[in-house]
């Protein structure tokens, strides 16, 4: 199975440090924010990973893709080891990139990747400044698919002040594993159907295409959240509730909590 990382955003939230490093590039304790995700889904079994990334962006590829004057420069001063680490963070997966060439929301993106896949496959998407830890969400998402053969949302339970920076679900039923009723973008918490927050871990189906290749946004924007309301209309979507840790690093506050836990692992 593949996964799809959306990296094109300009990350105005983390400037000015996001006008010269991208955003999925900022470190986390000891490693771009990224690599963990990568690592992450190397642990549960994904080593095909395609990025979606924008202009500025190029460093992402060099760091994953590329062996470099630097690789060389290490070798030759034998620190082999050091040159043996960028090679692992190379080896852990089969790497593809796709230029977004205009910004038009995450579903714009996601559809940058349509070409890679064929007709029947279901693919993973993780946006590139969601970290989780304290279980593998993403083979979790992936067990529930092969139960129910659905597009397939995680979702964790947040303070029901902050549902106003979040997409936020209706679960059918309070349970771990649900039919999902509604989606809603950032609504404040007196129109927030629930405090369930949408963790940036999907299992998408091939039905999704053609949800997604509906301009459905007021703003003209193609979001996936707007894709998954239309598709759930016509079909089950299903959510699952996790119970680790979600650490959004969207913020420079986000990442200074995320690096301050991750350093306790």
């Amino acid at each position: 199975m593949k996964c799809i990382i959306p990296i094109a955003g300009l990350g105005t939230r983390l400037l000015p440090f996001s006008k010269v490093i991208p955003k999925s590039m900022l470190p986390v304790h000891d490693k771009p924010c990224v690599q963990w995700i990568v690592e992450e889904l190397e642990a549960a079994g994904i080593r095909d990973i395609i990025f979606v990334y924008s202009k500025g962006q190029e460093l992402v590829e060099e760091y994953f893709s590329e062996h470099s004057w630097y690789d060389d420069e290490l070798l030759k001063r034998g620190k082999h080891k050091e040159a043996e680490y960028l090679k692992k963070i190379r080896n852990l997966a089969t790497f593809h990139f796709v230029r977004q060439e205009e910004q038009k929301g995450d579903g714009h993106a996601i559809l940058q990747a349509k070409e890679l896949f064929d007709d029947e496959e279901s693919f993973l998407v993780i946006f590139g400044d969601c970290l989780y830890t304290g279980e593998n969400a993403i083979e979790r998402i992936i067990q529930l698919n092969k139960k129910v053969e659905r597009t397939i949302v995680a979702v964790q339970e947040i303070n029901p002040n902050d549902v106003s920076h979040y997409g936020i679900i209706e679960p059918h039923e309070e349970i771990d594993d649900f039919i999902i009723n509604t989606f809603v973008e950032k609504p404040t918490p007196e129109e927030a159907p629930s405090n369930l927050a949408i963790i940036g871990r999907y299992l998408l189906t091939k039905n999704i295409w053609k949800y997604l290749e509906k301009e459905n946004s007021g703003s003209g924007e193609i979001r996936l959240i707007d894709a998954l309301n239309l598709m759930h209309k016509d079909e089950e979507i299903h959510g699952t509730k996790l119970n680790g840790t979600w650490l959004d690093t969207g913020t420079l506050e986000g990442l200074q909590r995320a690096g301050n836990m991750l350093k306790k692992l």
